[in-house]
């Protein structure tokens, strides 16, 4: 099978709606917002402007850069769903280990927990973006593999990246 897989984490492989609300609220309360309801976290939660997220959701403008370093602060990634292992180890035995991927813009700390018991040592195939531009790793995985990329992640955020892979040339699938 001549395609590359890549997965992302956050929304995909580990389901990270309640930790991320339970987050969001915990920062808000840290400087004195009241919690927001779990339907105004479903309609502004799924972007990569997080500066964009915030204001949307009520931050002043003055308390904007202190919320994203809270909230990266206080973050923990929830575990894998069930199935997650169960399709690593499908993409693992049809495209080989070598090519199945994992980006993910979670610490790295988030990341070996999850993935230090996973099959084939995928801990291996994680990659994190440096820019947080998950457009750029899925380039870079095409060039590397010299092979199309099926992308697995949410559809708004992650959607958004690998319509900018493809616009930028990669052979991308989402």
């Amino acid at each position: 099978m001549n395609i590359a897989v890549a997965f992302d984490v956050n929304g995909t492989l580990s389901d990270s709606f309640h930790a991320s609300i339970n987050t969001y609220n915990a920062v808000r309360k840290q400087l004195r917002y009241p919690p927001i309801a779990e339907q105004e976290w479903r309609e502004n939660y799924q972007t990569h402007d997080f500066k964009k997220l915030h204001r949307d959701c009520g931050i002043s403008e003055a308390d904007v850069d202190q919320v994203t370093k809270l909230y990266g602060k206080l973050y923990q990634q929830e575990d894998l769903v069930p199935e997650a292992t169960r399709a690593l180890e499908i993409a693992s035995s049809l495209c080989g280990q070598n090519h199945v991927w994992i980006l993910s813009n979670a610490p790295e700390s988030d990341l070996t927990r999850l993935f230090q018991k996973a099959p084939h040592n995928l801990l291996a195939r994680v990659r994190r973006p440096k820019d947080r531009r998950k457009d750029t790793e899925l380039i870079n995985i095409q060039t590397e593999s010299k092979r199309r990329v099926i992308y697995f992640g949410d559809l708004v955020a992650d959607g958004e990246m690998c319509v900018v892979a493809r616009q930028l040339g990669a052979d991308v699938v989402f």
